[in-house]
């Protein structure tokens, strides 16, 4: 017969450093506490064009209307909209209110239109900075 032995496990109070999978961070909320371990520039800033890549909002486009970068998430312009029961303490009677939620920094892309057509792009750094869209070849500043 065989006994089961416990086995010791032994907790540090290091930091735990984000592990990146193709340009990305994978996304589990123990790596977003430290705050320190998130890449610092992202692509996506304030007002830009951005198409969503997954979700329930998949294909969907917008405009961010205010980035998070410690928390890796952005608020898109009409994307991730969830109703919420509100009720004021001046008011007898309560409501229910749509309001936008933010998603994830990673699940979106910028967004160019060709034809007509809003598609996802990658951007390239350009002479000064700019940022260039790979298949426009075009800046989107």
């Amino acid at each position: 017969m065989s006994t089961q032995q416990k086995k010791k496990v032994t907790y540090t109070k290091q930091p735990i450093k984000a592990q990146e999978k193709t340009d990305r961070i994978v996304s589990n909320k123990v790596w977003l506490k430290g705050k320190t371990n998130l890449r610092p520039n992202w692509d996506i800033k304030l007002g830009d064009n951005v198409i969503v890549l997954s979700g329930s909002d998949k294909g969907k486009a917008g405009k961010v209307t205010k980035v998070m970068p410690r928390e890796a998430k952005v608020l898109v312009e009409g994307v991730n909209i969830k109703k919420r029961h509100t009720k004021l303490p001046t008011q007898q009677e309560g409501q229910i209110v749509e309001k936008e939620f933010p998603i994830w920094i990673w699940s979106v892309a910028l967004a160019v239109e060709i034809d007509g057509k809003t598609v996802a792009t990658r951007i390239k750094k350009g002479e000064n900075g700019q940022r260039i869209s790979v298949k426009t070849g075009k800046p989107i500043d």
